[in-house]
């Protein structure tokens, strides 16, 4: 993943945080991520974060990015992270464009569990068709017994 902030940029950021290490980093890092539960601010956060990923050249980033950028964004805060990532890993998804990002973001702060995904998922919304896919395969794969309650963070619901 390539991304580029300067370091005046960086140490704004770290003394806004009071963060004067990577430890105190990641303590930081699922309060801060609370704060960006109102739509508005994920959505800035989502493409702020995508810009960063994306080569300038390119529309999209990698799945292996999109992945990664995921998993530090939902990882501690939504609990279908994890079989969501299983999903998206055995997807023939190559890239994942500004759009999609956002709306699969979207999907995991409107639907803060499995239980409420599987339950209250509309197909019929504005989310990414992925985000379609993400659930119809989640309804075959619990279904089937390939995915249990097991593989979702049951700590988080």
């Amino acid at each position: 993943m390539e991304a580029t902030i300067s370091q005046a940029q960086w140490m704004a950021l770290m003394t806004s945080l009071s963060c004067d290490s990577d430890t105190k980093l990641r303590k930081q890092l699922p309060s801060f991520l609370k704060e960006y539960q109102s739509r508005a601010k994920l959505l800035r956060l989502c493409e702020y974060v995508f810009g960063l990923a994306k080569k300038p050249e390119e529309k999209a980033i990698a799945k292996e990015v999109a992945v990664e950028l995921f998993s530090m964004m939902m990882k501690t805060t939504w609990p279908a992270y994890p079989t969501f990532c299983k999903f998206l890993q055995q997807s023939e998804v190559r890239g994942v464009t500004l759009d999609t990002f956002c709306g699969l973001c979207d999907v995991a702060n409107k639907y803060p569990t499995v239980d409420i995904l599987l339950k209250s998922y509309d197909s019929t919304s504005a989310f990414p068709s992925l985000a379609d896919d993400f659930v119809a395969w989640l309804v075959t794969e619990v279904t089937s017994g390939e995915v249990t309650t097991g593989d979702v963070d049951e700590s988080m619901e």
